[in-house]
């Protein structure tokens, strides 16, 4: 063969291998390509890098705080440490304002002598915390010459904290809230959320809508919460993604600042995203029954889920195709890989986000309370292979703790919020000892704004109450959250190298009324209480009640005869209380038939030994819809709406809707509580709502639960008394108000007030507000805002006036103010005027526009102090939530500990009795009068009326003593329980 021959050959040979490995160059395989348009090599190499990023398992982030930045980045609030008569500080330097921007670093923070939890036992005392840089730096007890040589080597000076022994607690994360997408004051322009125009939204993103400008975020962080996991809301079965901040306005405003996790590289470490969904009632409700649409049961609900997590299957199998050619290609060297590829790495934003929780990158908080919807959802992680970090809500988890143990779910929970709809009304206030002792880890949540976040402390303390176990209660508010959120790594513990995040306590966080002292995230105060010292008064510890709680065994009896005797404290009234296990109770036929001191009494029939326990009157609600509405939200459960009537004719009279007995779970638990008595009011909106009734919560029918058929005049001012015609405006509601009162006036003319057949017009309607005028009925007016609070006082003044000058009459309108949130601002006029004010919710917040002046018990006097300074007559209520009347002694408890501080307004500690009074005998006197409540024995306890009265193992103002017993006549239930 030829030189020229071999040659040949080589040059085919060259070209056939070629063609062997980059077959390009003769044909377009149809395997890579069916349109002849190849991709970028820039976008195979953003493929490539997206497809490690799906598939890579990163480390958690390295120690230390990732939010730490230089002071012009820190924060608004300043965050220098002043002494106060508790505390004591020293520094190393003397300028160390961590707000002002362009100085050097905020100085290290060693915080001594301060209380903490501990492991095996409930504190150890005189430990010291070093923070440096955000961090936790170091726990122990310290030679402070060394810290300050440690830490100048460090390039800071530091400021020394002295607790003097106070409690410190890891910083409070409420893994539940809508704080900064449904701001306070609630406005249709800062409400954002619900994205309501489809049931299926993961691509969604809470930190688009969140306002860093909501007033609640201050008000949070003064009741110690730190970290906050803020959720979309629960219309939409998928919300979209939650993210997770800390309660730390930086002096920029940026949202992204506020982050946990700013400062991480998701890069190069571990960061979890979270998502909320919803089942059960709530997405049903908003697009079956409100707009028509699917779903409108819970079979839509499930398939609604099931299609929307195939989408994302399918989309992550796109990815992973894309990724596996991508890879081959990689593998087998081809020189332009690019070309083989026709299409882009998969991207989809509507999916991306549902495609991460399968990929298992993000942690799902799921709102179910029932188990029917619990299960739907577990069995949809099985089908499409994802996990549920907690079910949110879950009221009725305590009737599953195995298959959530099972299935290494926790919850998130209320303590004892419930009935407002279906789902709710099947709790246990033990569901968090039930799922504790099966092994499920148990959180407690805000909802905020349905819950004021500040409070939920409140949350752990009432559950420890009803027996989960004292450490496990506080750490359902710090390390069981951060567990569930994936951040146990960083926050929920006082550890080294964890965020410094501290609180600082007046006293045990799980007993009624503990407040922060001082809140530092990240190291630096971000709250300061400026209350004087706190004084400190020995109260019954809940420890000892909850530890050695014997087994309840509750039972009803009926008994002709009883006597009670003994105890610690028996409280009759407000001017007889007998102490030292001298007194007596005697009850025959349910007719209370003598009481006083032992001796004093024959006793008869069953004698009970109150032993160490207190006798007080039944608890009475003030203003509720008790007996009309059993479950909010299901309209078949109510009375019914009183509209269409003459309001001169003061509306319905409640007590002809009132339906009461076993069928009502919410009555039981009242009564079981200690609340014996209520007032309701008919349902309805506008200036006059309706006659409110009298009835004794623990009745089987109407004619025994019956009390007085009319008390009051149940009226409103303000916005949601806007209705239809002049009611619309607040101006309008006003004039009528006067019109109405002014008519009667004028009929009544030069008359005596006790004309007869006077109460009747001559059509037959009744005649409340001439009875108003002449003092025979209370005019109970709900109004919030100071300024009509002060338009009432007005028109009382007016009236009063007029009668006298044009009728020659002598008027007397009894006004109690309901609700009444800016009412301290005007307390002054209204004892002047002698006004009574019933704060509703007894713990008010600037949720609306119309209470954006509220005080919220913090570093403030609290609305209670400015009213019992200028004297005016006050009860209060627990909350707007009829089943939540349960703790109204609690709240009685809660009005007391707010006073124990130095140099209050009242110069005083607000006593026992006079806290019980708060929620029996000045409801009474209120809106019966004096002389009435006493002839009824309502709110006290009096020899001839009916028993109506209950026995606690110990205080009734403090956490731990329980009901051991309440009475309504003959009917005595021993040892109630609460659902």
């Amino acid at each position: 063969m030829t030189s020229n021959s071999w040659f040949a050959v080589l040059f085919l040979l060259g070209i056939a291998t070629g063609l062997l490995f980059q077959p390009h160059l003769l044909s377009r395989s149809p395997s890579y390509s069916t349109n002849n348009i190849e991709i970028t090599s820039d976008a195979f190499l953003d493929g490539v890098q997206k497809c490690s990023q799906i598939t890579k398992h990163l480390p958690l982030p390295p120690p230390g705080n990732p939010r730490w930045k230089i002071p012009s980045e820190i924060s608004k609030t300043n965050h220098t440490i002043s002494s106060s008569p508790q505390f004591s500080i020293q520094s190393s330097s003397s300028s160390s304002n961590f707000a002002t921007p362009n100085l050097k670093l905020p100085a290290a923070l060693l915080i001594t002598n301060a209380t903490l939890l501990d492991q095996n036992h409930y504190f150890v005392s005189e430990k010291d915390i070093l923070i440096v840089k955000g961090s936790i730096h170091d726990i122990g007890v310290f030679n402070i010459a060394e810290v300050m040589r440690t830490v100048a080597e460090l390039g800071f000076d530091l400021e020394i904290f002295d607790v003097k022994g106070h409690i410190v607690t890891p910083g409070i994360i409420d893994m539940h809230s809508h704080m900064g997408v449904d701001s306070w004051p609630e406005l249709f322009g800062t409400d954002d959320t619900n994205e309501g125009t489809h049931p299926t939204t993961p691509q969604l993103r809470s930190i688009d809508g969140f306002n860093v400008q909501d007033n609640a975020i201050k008000i949070i962080n003064s009741g110690g919460v730190t970290t906050s996991l803020i959720l979309p809301g629960s219309a939409n079965l998928m919300g979209g993604e939650a993210y997770a901040v800390k309660l730390r306005v930086p002096l920029s405003n940026s949202v992204d600042e506020m982050l946990l996790n700013y400062g991480l590289n998701k890069t190069e470490s571990k960061v979890w995203r979270w998502m909320k969904m919803a089942c059960g009632e709530n997405p049903k409700r908003f697009y079956g029954k409100r707009r028509g649409i699917m779903p409108d049961s819970r079979l839509g609900e499930g398939w609604l889920l099931r299609e929307r997590y195939q989408a994302a299957v399918k989309y992550n199998q796109k990815q992973d195709d894309w990724c596996a050619k991508a890879q081959s290609l990689q593998k087998r060297r081809v020189r332009y890989p690019h070309l083989f590829l026709t299409e882009r790495f998969p991207e989809d934003l509507e999916l991306e986000s549902l495609a991460a929780l399968l990929r298992g990158d993000v942690l799902l908080q799921n709102h179910c309370y029932e188990p029917t919807d619990m299960e739907m959802q577990i069995r949809n992680s099985k089908e499409f292979n994802f996990t549920i970090s907690a079910f949110h809500h879950a009221v009725e988890a305590w009737m599953i703790p195995q298959i959530l143990k099972r299935e290494n779910i926790g919850v998130a929970m209320f303590a004892d919020l419930w009935a407002y709809k279906k789902e709710a009304y099947e709790p246990s206030v033990k569901s968090g000892k039930i799922l504790h002792e099966a092994g499920v880890p148990v959180a407690y949540k805000s909802d905020h704004p349905v819950l004021n976040a500040q409070h939920l402390v409140y949350e752990a303390a009432k559950a420890h109450h009803y027996g989960l176990p004292f450490l496990p209660a506080v750490e359902s508010v710090t390390a069981t959250p951060a567990k569930l959120i994936g951040q146990a790594h960083r926050i929920g513990l006082i550890a080294k190298d964890y965020d410094a995040d501290l609180v600082v306590w007046s006293k045990n966080p799980l007993e009624l009324g503990a407040h922060p002292l001082r809140v530092f995230i990240d190291g630096l105060q971000t709250y300061k209480n400026g209350k004087k010292k706190i004084i400190k008064i020995e109260e019954e510890g809940v420890e000892e009640y909850v530890k050695n709680r014997e087994e309840r065994n509750s039972r009803e009896v009926v008994l002709s005869s009883y006597c009670v005797k003994g105890g610690k404290k028996m409280v009759y009234d407000e001017k007889n209380v007998i102490d030292g296990g001298r007194g007596i109770v005697c009850v025959e036929g349910g007719i209370i038939k003598c009481l006083g001191k032992i001796g004093e009494c024959e006793e008869k029939g069953e004698i009970f030994d109150l032993k160490d326990g207190y006798l007080v009157p039944g608890a009475v609600v003030a203003d509720s819809n008790l007996g009309l509405v059993e479950i909010e939200s299901e309209k078949s459960t109510h009375d019914g709406s009183s509209e269409g009537y003459e309001l001169k004719s003061g509306g319905f009279r409640a007590i002809d809707g009132l339906r009461v007995g076993k069928s009502s779970k919410v009555l039981k638990s009242l009564f079981n509580a200690g609340v014996t008595s209520a007032f309701t009011v008919p349902q309805g909106d506008g200036l006059v709502i309706g006659q409110a009734g009298l009835f004794y919560t623990g009745s089987e029918n109407i004619n025994t639960a019956t009390i007085k058929e009319v008390t009051h005049l149940r009226l409103a001012i303000g916005d949601s008394a806007k209705a239809s015609g002049p009611l619309k405006s607040i101006s309008g509601q006003i004039a009528t108000l006067r019109s109405l009162l002014l008519s009667e006036l004028k009929k009544n003319g030069t008359e005596a007030s006790s004309q007869e057949n006077d109460d009747f017009a001559d059509d037959g309607s009744e005649r409340p507000f001439r009875k108003a005028l002449f003092g025979e009925l209370v005019l109970a007016i709900r109004v919030e805002k100071s300024d009509d609070i002060l338009k009432i006082v007005k028109l009382k003044k007016e009236v009063e006036e007029i009668a006298i000058k044009k009728y020659q009459l002598s008027v007397n309108l009894k006004i109690v103010i309901v609700g009444g949130a800016e009412a301290w601002m005007v307390a002054k006029e209204l004892s002047e005027s002698s006004i009574a004010v019933h704060l509703k919710p007894a713990r008010c917040t600037p949720s609306t526009f119309e209470s954006l002046q509220c005080l919220t018990p913090s570093s403030t006097s609290s609305a209670v102090e400015y009213l019992l300074h200028h004297k005016v007559s006050l009860s209060v209520q627990a909350t707007e939530e009829d089943s939540n009347n349960r703790n109204l002694f609690w709240e009685a408890g809660w009005i007391r500990s707010d006073t124990f501080y130095e140099d209050n307004l009242l110069g005083r500690v607000v006593g026992e009795v006079e806290a019980i009074g708060f929620v029996t005998w000045n409801v009474a006197n209120k809106l019966l009068g004096e002389s009435e409540a006493k002839r009824l024995g309502i709110g006290r306890i009096v020899v001839g009326t009916k028993a109506s009265f209950v026995g606690f193992s110990g205080s009734p103002l403090v956490f731990g003593p329980v009901v051991k017993f309440v009475v309504n006549g003959e009917k005595v239930v021993l040892d109630p329980e609460q659902d």
